[in-house]
């Protein structure tokens, strides 16, 4: 497979786990790079908005367009660092929780049915790929 068609295959994949699942219903019609954001914040509760522009490489600009639009949906609430008054952190509310709950389970029972019939050869060749990917990124910089 030339890297043509190696592009053409991530982008398939993008565009099936992308933001076009999130429907109304469900999650808020989010768009993917809010629920990274609800992922980020998660991850390190308390984090400062510093932190999500690093983390995603958003612009402050466009952090600040997320931030306000998971505010909005009371998915997200400021809080003020224990650490240095001067800096305004984000957390996860109850809603924002749940929410990322669904989303996740989603896309795992989406892998399920991909996978399931699959044999384990090939969840392990995924991980290798995600791994190699993971490495690259790292020791060429790309991660943020």
């Amino acid at each position: 497979m030339d890297l043509q068609e190696i592009y053409k295959q991530i982008r398939k994949l993008a565009w099936e786990f992308g933001a076009k699942g999130f429907d109304k219903d469900c999650c808020k019609n989010l768009k993917m790079s809010e629920v990274i954001t609800l992922e980020v914040i998660n991850d390190k509760p308390n984090c400062s908005i510093k932190e999500i522009n690093n983390s995603l490489g958003f612009t402050k600009s466009g952090a600040t367009r997320v931030i306000e639009r998971l505010l909005k949906f009371d998915l997200i609430s400021k809080c003020i660092s224990p650490e240095d008054k001067r800096v305004t952190c984000l957390q996860l509310t109850k809603e924002g929780k749940t929410l990322l709950e669904k989303v996740e389970a989603f896309y795992i029972d989406k892998l399920e049915v991909m996978l399931e019939p699959k044999s384990p050869l090939i969840r392990q060749k995924v991980d290798e790929l995600m791994t190699l990917i993971e490495t690259e990124e790292t020791e060429n910089g790309n991660i943020n």
